[in-house]
């Protein structure tokens, strides 16, 4: 599975990526019924955090 994502970066990049790739593996597990082995993510844009 591969999903482009919009970021914003009130938090490292790499903890962004890793809770986006759990919560997709759960609900593909959970809702979906299916076991997913990997969850590409490509960060395409990245935002700066809004006060």
């Amino acid at each position: 599975m591969s999903m482009t994502l919009t970021a914003e970066m009130n938090r490292p990049l790499p903890e962004t990526v890793g809770l986006v790739r759990r919560s997709v593996a759960d609900t593909c597990g959970h809702i979906l019924g299916m076991v997913g082995t990997a969850v590409d993510i490509t960060v395409v844009e990245v935002h700066h955090a809004s006060v």
